[in-house]
């Protein structure tokens, strides 16, 4: 199976188990949704509006760092929203920004993320996007330096969405999969 095809599958596994995966976050206290099964997922700490977590183990092994956005235009309207830094040391896969958006992405469009001013475009597929490996340390290294980061997208039925995230956090949970899922 393909890089996208992996991520296509991880995606759709990820949004049938999200809705109840984040009313056990909420019982547990936390604010970010779990993207993963959660027997399948052990949290590594809560660090700010950040959670870090690692799952698996030997080459299926996956480290993860997630939050949902602090403002989502289009929120009612729109499924499960988050952001994610993972890696993946059995696929060499490290620093790999991705962002599930609530919706079917515009065919063609690009998706927007700008941290504090820097921005990068990602590549999408149905309701996710992904960065470009050529930009996944520069945005990883923006995201621990900064304050906010900002996710923009059009619907495939040409709505325009913008979701805002704090970035609070981002560095001790960034340090908690590296040492769990080191290069």
């Amino acid at each position: 199976m393909g890089y996208v095809a992996r991520m296509h599958s991880e995606t759709k596994q990820l949004r049938h188990s999200l809705p109840l995966l984040v009313l056990l976050a909420v019982v547990a206290g936390l604010t970010a949704p779990l993207p993963a099964a959660a027997e399948d997922s052990r949290l590594l700490g809560k660090f700010g509006d950040w959670a870090a977590y690692v799952r698996g183990d030997g080459k299926s092994k996956y480290c993860y760092l997630v939050s949902a956005p602090q403002e989502a235009s289009l929120g009612s309207r729109r499924g499960d929203i988050f952001a994610l830094v993972w890696h993946r040391p059995g696929d060499k896969q490290f620093d790999v920004v991705q962002t599930d958006i609530g919706y079917v992405f515009k065919e063609g469009e690009a998706v927007s993320i700008d941290v504090d001013g820097k921005k990068w475009s990602m590549f999408t597929r149905e309701g996710t996007a992904w960065s470009l490996d050529q930009d996944q340390a520069a945005i990883v290294e923006a995201m621990r330096k900064g304050k906010r980061m900002t996710i923009k997208g059009v619907s495939n039925r040409g709505n325009p969405t913008t979701d805002i995230y704090s970035l609070s956090g981002v560095t001790g949970a960034h340090n908690a999969i590296i040492k769990a899922c080191p290069r």
